[in-house]
């Protein structure tokens, strides 16, 4: 898996391309990053991917942050981590979210930013 470089002009994309493959390495479906910066001032990127259950929810949200945690990405918040219907964390240039089927065709961030540039990784199923 690449490493992280904190000092690349792209670095937001950097990071937004290693979730995405940390997730797809945990059977995550659907994956898809959004380019956010010419939409939105909070964010550069979301990634959005749809797990089988709560199980699996749960194992690709502690993959990436065990993945942060050896890259030395500490600044992050994690939100619905209890609840594993929708759990976001929040690395400030990324948006991670993690839905199950139901919560996801719910929102349908997708739609929500459809002008957006879309970029669809290749699921592992």
């Amino acid at each position: 898996m690449t490493k992280i470089n904190k000092k690349s002009e792209n670095y937001s994309q950097e990071l937004a391309e290693f979730i995405a493959e940390t997730a797809r390495s945990m059977q995550a479906e659907n994956i898809k990053i959004l380019d956010m910066r010419e939409y939105v001032e909070y964010t550069d990127f979301f990634v959005v991917c749809t797990g089988d259950n709560k199980m699996q929810i749960r194992a690709i949200a502690d993959e990436v942050i065990d993945k942060f945690n050896e890259e030395k990405i500490d600044n992050f918040n994690l939100e619905g981590y209890d609840n594993r219907e929708w759990i976001l964390i929040d690395a400030y240039d990324v948006l991670f979210h993690i839905f199950d089927r139901e919560a996801r065709e719910y929102y349908k961030l997708e739609k929500l930013w459809a002008d957006v540039p879309q970029q669809i990784v290749t699921d592992t199923k």
